[in-house]
């Protein structure tokens, strides 16, 4: 009986001793700076796994002083002490085993393809040697029920989670040699070689990215993503063919730009699946640490009488215990509303087993109210959220400060199990932003969600340039019918449908703003089209988007183009030409903006000369000079429809 009772305080001692190794080498605890939540709010300390082994009672082999008549129960009469002394055993080992997958892979989840391709090797290995001590376990016979059910708990959180760690490891393991696989670069490559090394590059990636059918759970939302940010790049390879073949530089040049947004979406998607990675990391860390913390008191079990053996109750058998944590935006700019992944993301997950849960979440007086049900299990899920936004009118006249308000309770939606706000600033609808990357994907492309091509402002605009259309043409076309065809070629049929909306801002009163415009300020106060309309007055930026909307109205192909600190629109005189107009869209004082001057520019376009005034005509030569030495930026207002950048409405 000293035998027994020595050798089990010394397995006991040695899973102490593992527990405290790996505490200290996970670097992070449940009570760490960084905690994560359990509705318990139950944390682990040292302090705490010392009081769990200190109070339990210890067996005892000094006789009593007084000779009694009640038996001490020998070694084969309590079957469940020794069942115990094995589990303990292997419980120690499973610790070092745990604490070892950590130790090999320097308790970092890595990003480089080196340290990727070891971390699934060692979890993979770390799984399938405790899948080897779990049936060891199992096969234990004589163990007390409860601590039977408490070792089966703590194998699933110890092997889950080194399961789940390789599963992703093994997804980044593929998914890397996609990102380490960058697009080609423009400046690398002659205009007539860059579709080549374009289409070589897209079939690479396309076999790669297919091939992947293998997801974990808690990347499948930002893996879609990726996808999604990748398939741009079908529109790139498109338009680049197109401008091989039409020589066009508009559209080069806009592939450049659009390739140039997709490597900040695709960096900015790369950091969300890297984002599951450290949360599966961190999840499954806290996994391991609940489970030693088990596995402490499973082993102070060993000095308990039976009695009180058999009925105790695990502190750290945490089944279907959930975590919640949140990060959330600190500021929305509503024009760019289209443009957010997410306006909070609630990371959760079951320490062990399954959980249904309902989450909710508003921005109270200016969204509706989201509501969904997600089944959790023993890995980490990121839940991003965006609520829809309100329907009736908002006051967004000025900037606000607002609440995220987020709840989550069990499937019922009604048993509260956690709630959190976060305050928020809502900008004023005019107020926009050139480059930012919180929770969204931020470059100059995100202007297009000013063009409102479907408004009644510009339906408006459209009457009056068809008045003037007919006026500049005695009555030879009396339509804004945009590629449709007239009895004048195609050049002069859009340079007067374009002369039309120019002749027409000047007549509703509109006049150029001349307030500072520049790509390089952080923000800008932009005005919608209608506001412009309304207002009678606008920055080259606002009467270029006015124009282009209008010119979108009637499916003609428009370009925003952006000289240093100034705005103007080029349009294509016909669906694949591969030719432009360039609009200043600023000439609306009377000097520069009459009849005469469009008629006279449309009558030197029918006898092959240029237009001259407000609305000219570049050959290919010279659109890609000016291109490459007077323009900072130009977007293709096609694309809107693509990225999805459309226009706020509620």
């Amino acid at each position: 009986m000293r035998k027994q009772n020595r050798n089990m305080r010394k397995h006991v001692a040695a899973l102490m001793i593992l527990l405290m190794l790996f505490l200290t080498a996970c670097g992070s605890s449940v009570n760490d700076e960084r905690p994560v939540k359990t509705e318990e709010e139950a944390q682990l300390t040292k302090a705490e796994t010392a009081r769990l082994t200190e109070a339990a009672p210890k067996a005892t082999n000094t006789p009593s002083a007084t000779p009694t008549l009640q038996a001490t129960p020998t070694p084969e009469e309590d079957y469940g002490a020794a069942a115990l002394e094995e589990l303990i055993v292997i419980l120690t080992e499973a610790e070092q085993e745990v604490y070892e997958s950590y130790r090999k892979i320097n308790d970092d989840p890595g990003e480089s393809y080196d340290v990727i391709v070891n971390g699934a090797v060692v979890m993979r290995e770390a799984s399938e040697k405790l899948k080897e001590l779990k049936t060891k376990a199992d096969a234990i016979k004589n163990l007390d029920p409860n601590i039977r059910n408490a070792a089966n708990v703590y194998f699933e959180m110890v092997i889950y989670s080194r399961e789940s760690l390789q599963e992703v490891y093994h997804f980044f393991e593929q998914q890397l040699r996609v990102y380490l696989d960058p697009i080609p670069e423009f400046g690398k490559y002659k205009f007539s070689e860059y579709c080549d090394a374009l289409a070589d590059w897209y079939d690479r990636q396309d076999k790669i990215i297919y091939s992947i059918e293998e997801v974990p759970p808690c990347v499948e939302a930002a893996w879609e993503k990726y996808k999604r940010t990748y398939n741009l790049n079908a529109t790139i390879l498109r338009k680049s063919e197109a401008a091989k073949s039409l020589n066009d530089w508009l559209r080069y040049y806009s592939c450049k730009y659009l390739a140039m947004r997709f490597v900040t979406a695709e960096e900015q998607d790369f950091d969300a699946l890297l984002a599951c990675l450290r949360g599966e990391f961190e999840f499954a860390k806290n996994q391991a640490n609940v489970a030693s913390a088990l596995a402490a008191e499973i082993s102070s079990c060993s000095g308990m009488s039976r009695e009180v053996r058999t009925a105790y109750n695990f502190e750290y058998n945490r089944n279907t215990k959930i975590t919640v944590d949140y990060s959330a935006i600190d500021t929305i700019y509503p024009a760019l509303y289209n443009t957010y992944n997410a306006f909070v993301i609630v990371k959760t997950g079951c320490i062990s087993g399954n959980r249904r849960i309902t989450v909710e979440a508003e921005i109270p007086g200016y969204t509706q109210k989201y509501r969904q049900t997600f089944t959790l299990d023993a890995s980490f899920k990121a839940i991003e959220i965006k609520p829809p936004v309100l329907t009736s009118d908002i006051d967004l006249s000025t900037a606000k400060q607002a609440q995220i308000v987020v709840s989550v309770f069990e499937q019922d939606g009604y048993t509260l199990i956690d709630a959190k706000s976060f305050p928020v600033t809502i900008k004023s609808r005019n107020d926009f932003e050139w480059s930012s990357d919180e929770y969204g994907v931020s470059t100059k492309d995100n202007i297009l969600c000013y063009l409102t091509p479907e408004s009644t402002s510009i339906t408006q605009l459209k009457r009056t340039a068809i008045d003037e259309i007919s006026a500049m043409t005695g009555g030879k076309m009396e339509s804004f019918a945009g590629y449709q065809g007239s009895q004048f070629d195609h050049r002069v049929t859009t340079y007067i449908e374009a002369a039309g909306i120019m002749r027409a801002l000047n007549v509703m009163g509109i006049r150029y703003n001349m307030d500072v415009f520049s790509l390089s300020n952080s923000h800008q106060h932009i005005l919608l089209p209608r506001e412009v309309i309304e207002s009678r007055s606008g920055l080259c930026i606002e009467t270029s988007l006015v124009v282009a909307s209008a010119l979108q109205s009637a499916d003609m192909h428009a370009f925003l183009i952006f000289p240093k600190n100034h705005a103007m629109v080029a349009v294509e005189t016909w669906a694949g030409s591969g030719e432009y107009l360039l609009i200043e869209t600023t000439a609306l004082a009377d000097s520069s903006n009459t009849r005469q001057i469009f008629v006279d520019g449309a009558n030197n376009l029918i006898n092959n000369k240029y237009p001259g005034g407000p609305i000219s005509y570049l050959t290919a030569s010279e659109w890609h000079d000016y291109l490459q030495n007077k323009v900072e930026y130009i977007i293709d207002c096609d694309d809107s429809t693509v990225l999805g950048l459309t226009a706020f409405s509620n």
